[in-house]
Parts: C-alpha cells; structure tokens; sequence
C-alpha cells in the first residue's frame, strides 16, 4: 500500500469516526460534543452525503430542544435545521432505508415539539411566532388538520382576516369540512367586505356538504334578496319543501 493511500484511508476512517464519535457522545447525553461532531461529519467530503450523518444530525438538534442542560444551544432555527436534515436522509437513504425507515418516528416527535411551541407562543399571544410555528407544523405534517386550524384562530386574533380566509380554504382542501369551518370563513369574507359572489361561493360550497344548515341556508337567502334574486330563493324554498 502507497503512503497515499495509506494517508486517504486514515482520513476516511477518521471523519467516519467523527460520526461515530456523535453517536456515542449522543447515547451518553453529551449532546454539545455530539453536536460538534456530527457538524464536522457534515462539512467532510467523506460523509456529508452519508444518510447516517443526515439523520443523525438531525437527531441530536432535535434532542436539543426542551433538554434541561443543553437546551441553550438550540435556537429558533433549530427545528428547520431537524426537518432539513430528516428530509435530506430520506433524500440520500429512501423511506425504506435503514435511516430513511427511522424518521418518521422522528418527524412525529417533531411535529409535537413544535406545535408545543406554538401553543405556547399562542398562548402569550405572540401571534405572529404562533403562526410561524403552526406554519412549520403543517409543513413536518401535511395532512395535519389541528396546526392549520389553529393558524386561522390565530390570524382571525391578529386581525389578519385574510390570511385567516387562506387557511380556512386549505382546511377545506384536506378534508376538514365542518360547518364551523365555512361559517368562519364566510364571517371573515364578509368582515373583509369580499364580493357577493365571492361569499355566494362559499356559501354554496358549505351547503353541498352540510344541506341543512341553518345558518347557511339563511345567509343563502339573505344574499339572494340582496342582489334581487327572489325568484331563485322561492325556487330554492319550494324544492327544500
């Protein structure tokens, strides 16, 4: 073996072993010297595109969030930093790898840890951190209904109405269709002073799926008086009957 190759593979192992050295460090609880090493694993030719690296960059600025020692080192950044990393494993590794099958665990864990934080936000009525952080949620948990809900209590709070509007329609656009969902958002189109049509759009959106909805079907009525539409109204009345 040349003193070349020699040198190559001393480095190799020795940057492999920066990542070793972070797990350890990180299953004894040294979460500072486990994040020094696993940033340099990160920077390294050698391992900056390993999915072990990723994930495991990820894991230990996750676990500094909320730690009672080492929480100071986390900052406001820290949680994107975590999805970053998660993402970018699943990237390098597949949903069925050996790191890629661990995260969603993690992003689960995630998901929590920063909902919590924008309750929290929420709670000290800090709206815009709030929704910043119910924003985040959403994105770790597409799917999620509670975070985007809560954003649009928090922009309708802030006075953000049409923010509010927005994140109504995207409850609506993955399956959270309660009345109270289109009666929320009809209230703030209307407080906004949106277009009759524009309104008459949701109402008729709300009354496809709940037909018997009182407050619809008034606010139906009553628009359709407004803009001279009485013969539509009764048509409307007598079929109901």
């Amino acid at each position: 073996m040349t003193a070349m190759a020699a040198a190559s593979i001393q480095v190799a192992v020795a940057q492999n072993s920066a990542v070793n050295s972070a797990v350890l460090n990180h299953k004894n609880g040294t979460l500072d010297k486990a994040l020094a090493d696993i940033n340099k694993a990160t920077e390294h030719q050698k391992t900056k595109d390993k999915a072990k690296t990723w994930f495991y960059h990820g894991v230990i600025n996750q676990d500094l969030i909320g730690n009672p020692i080492y929480s100071k080192l986390a900052t406001e950044q820290t949680p994107e930093v975590v999805l970053s990393s998660f993402k970018k494993t699943i990237e390098l590794d597949g949903e069925g790898g050996q790191f890629g099958k661990m995260v969603p665990e993690r992003m689960e864990m995630l998901y929590g840890q920063v909902l919590n934080q924008a309750v929290e936000f929420h709670n000290n009525q800090d709206w815009d951190n709030a929704i910043a952080k119910y924003d985040m949620a959403s994105q770790i948990n597409p799917t999620d209904t509670t975070s985007v809900l809560y954003a649009a209590y928090a922009s309708t709070a802030k006075q953000d109405y049409a923010s509010a509007v927005k994140y109504y329609d995207k409850l609506i656009s993955i399956g959270h269709t309660t009345e109270d969902v289109y009666k929320n958002k009809i209230q703030l189109q209307q407080a906004i002073e949106a277009s009759d049509d524009v309104v008459m759009a949701s109402i008729a959106a709300g009354l496809e799926k709940h037909p018997n909805s009182v407050y619809l079907m008034q606010e139906e009525l009553r628009y359709y008086l407004k803009n001279d539409r009485a013969d539509e109204a009764m048509a409307k009345l007598d079929k109901a009957i």
